[in-house]
């Protein structure tokens, strides 16, 4: 019976990706000793806690000629995705029919403190952003 349930329940989790757009071609460069702790330097002030990430990213950005208006820390969006996670599982534990306990109550008002406080950093970003001062 058990063997049943799992045959039938839809895989969850994100759609595999295109095989052109999957990442399998591993670019290598050489670097004076100066000029990788510069890049790490510049790869930890920017939140990325690895410097091929950070890398990566320039050259892309600098290949397709993009720069993305706004700029979140890999940090912020750890967080963001934490955030909604904790949501998530109080929006099952509530239509689960769960009783609705204080301790839960206290989860729902630091999420939206956090959700708050992520949106006034956006809005200042956008407003930084109209009157040219980039990031």
């Amino acid at each position: 019976m058990q063997q049943e349930k799992k045959k039938g329940k839809k895989q969850g989790g994100r759609p595999p990706k295109a095989p052109e757009k999957r990442k399998t071609v591993q670019l290598k460069i050489w670097v004076t000793p100066s000029d990788a702790v510069a890049i790490k330097q510049k790869a930890e002030a920017a939140g990325f806690k690895h410097s091929g990430q950070f890398m990566a990213k320039a050259i892309l950005e600098r290949l397709h000629g993009t720069t993305p208006a706004i700029n979140f820390k890999p940090v912020d969006m750890r967080n963001l995705a934490s955030l909604a996670n904790s949501l998530n599982k109080i929006a099952k534990q509530l239509h689960n029919g769960d009783d609705y306990d204080p301790e839960m109550q206290e989860n729902v008002l630091y999420v939206g403190r956090l959700v708050r406080k992520l949106g006034q950093e956006l809005c200042e970003q956008i407003r930084n952003y109209k009157n040219g001062i980039a990031r």
